[in-house]
């Protein structure tokens, strides 16, 4: 078998197996979306760990980057609405900010 092709066949395999027995398991125990949400999880973290060959990396750029004004705008409500309660957010919370700095 090529060089080529047995790299490929263990990156469909990293990336399939862990759902495929997240869904029988989830299945068996009656718990389907959960475990399937654990395995894709799990999926997503093992593709991670490939670095340059993960697909998910680049697509992780692009929602991160598009949804980072929403996410920092909660954040700073958020604690916003902890320092009226009495609370002391942390200040990563507060100061959260999107782009080049």
């Amino acid at each position: 078998m090529p060089e080529d092709t047995k790299e490929a066949t263990g990156r469909v395999i990293i990336r399939a197996v862990p759902v495929i027995y997240a869904g029988v398991i989830g299945h068996l125990t009656d718990h389907t979306v959960v475990s399937l949400i654990l395995g894709l999880a799990l999926s997503v973290g093992l593709d991670l760990a490939m670095g340059k060959h993960s697909i998910v990396r680049p697509m992780w750029r692009t929602c991160s980057v598009a949804g980072c004004p929403l996410i920092a705008a909660a954040s700073r409500t958020v604690a916003k609405v902890m320092r009226m309660l009495g609370m002391h957010p942390p200040s990563s919370m507060r100061d959260m900010r999107c782009g080049v700095s």
